[in-house]
């Protein structure tokens, strides 16, 4: 009788340790919300080599688009699949899918990576809308998404104005053009895209310029971004990483032969750069207000020693940077972010 009783408490135990180490393990969920991943680029994403190293941390990664959102009364979901990489990235993204698509509650994961690249457009914002439904007790998203939703990447850093090159922010043609032909040499672009997507230079003397004007405001009804041509655009711009408002790393991105953009979606290559006294100006004045509004991980750009936009969405260039300092082990980017990450939730 005694031995039926002690065999009985001895296996209640080893049930209750069971279920107990396996919710801890299934506790480390963290969960992606990014573009589809024949939508990326294998070598150079940064998403991937987050997830990858949260795979070596023993996470258990999930993938969904932003229409796989959703809500449930007050409590948000995503319908995500389990996955994982039988390789670091490369050439290509090797993985497999570890069950089929399921539902499940945000408060089920550790961490959730709003990952979505531009353009900012209604589906996004609603997506940040949906992720506000979390509690932040249980779960950490970054970015914060509502933050998302107010600093608007070509706009919003326009607080520390003295930082920019001249800016015009308008969809009337007149006052575009006039400031233009202040200019000199203008720069066009618009607010919600990003990549280099839109970016057009003209002279104010251009007979373009009307033209181009008239498409990008959709005839002067939406406004767009008149910048001041940067000479020093030539050399190639650098984009700076900042993590938790301090600097991370820096990458030069330079123009190819063919195109005066330097963005490496439109063909930019990739060089070799120190973060420098101005980088250091410039995260420092924005590390207060990215701190208050739980902007963890940003980049921002920089031609010459002006601040042309910060990148709060989806900010990429870890790998560039790894490969071009030939980063290993817990030195690269994408560990130290995940450190960071991990501090944060305790």
């Amino acid at each position: 009788m005694l031995g039926c009783l002690c065999h009985t408490i001895f296996g209640d135990f080893l049930k209750k340790l069971f279920n107990a180490a396996k919710e801890i393990v299934m506790s480390k969920r963290v969960l992606y919300v990014m573009d589809p991943f024949d939508h990326v680029d294998p070598q150079g994403d940064t998403t991937l080599a987050l997830m990858w190293e949260s795979q070596k941390r023993g996470y258990e990664s999930f993938f969904c688009g932003i229409h796989q959102l959703g809500l449930e009364g007050a409590n948000g979901y995503a319908l995500c699949r389990p996955l994982a990489f039988q390789s670091t990235p490369q050439t290509r993204v090797e993985f497999e899918w570890l069950a089929e698509e399921t539902l499940l509650f945000f408060d089920d994961f550790d961490f959730i990576w709003m990952r979505k690249d531009p353009p900012v457009n209604q589906a996004f914002i609603t997506a940040t809308f949906i992720l506000d439904r979390h509690d932040p007790k249980k779960t950490l998203v970054l970015n914060n998404p509502t933050s998302m939703r107010i600093a608007n990447e070509k706009l919003w850093a326009h607080f520390a104005s003295d930082l920019y090159p001249r800016t015009i922010v308008s969809a009337d043609a007149k006052q575009l053009l006039n400031a233009a032909k202040e200019m000199e040499q203008v720069v066009l672009k618009p607010i919600d895209a990003a990549g280099g997507y839109g970016i057009f230079v003209f002279s104010h003397e251009d007979k373009n310029l009307k033209s181009a004007i008239e498409v990008l405001t959709q005839r002067g009804t939406t406004p767009i971004i008149a910048q001041e041509y940067v000479k020093e655009i030539n050399k190639g711009d650098k984009r700076v990483l900042l993590l938790g408002g301090e600097c991370l790393g820096a990458l030069k991105r330079l123009p190819g032969a063919t195109d005066h953009r330097a963005n490496l979606h439109v063909g930019g290559n990739a060089a070799l750069t120190q973060v420098d006294e101005r980088d250091k100006e410039i995260a420092a004045r924005l590390k207060p207000h990215l701190e208050e509004l739980g902007l963890h991980f940003v980049g921002f750009d920089v031609i010459g020693d002006r601040l042309t936009e910060v990148n709060v969405t989806s900010p990429t260039g870890i790998r560039e940077i790894n490969g071009l300092e030939n980063r290993q082990g817990n030195s690269l980017l994408e560990s130290l972010i995940w450190d960071y990450a991990e501090r944060l939730k305790k």
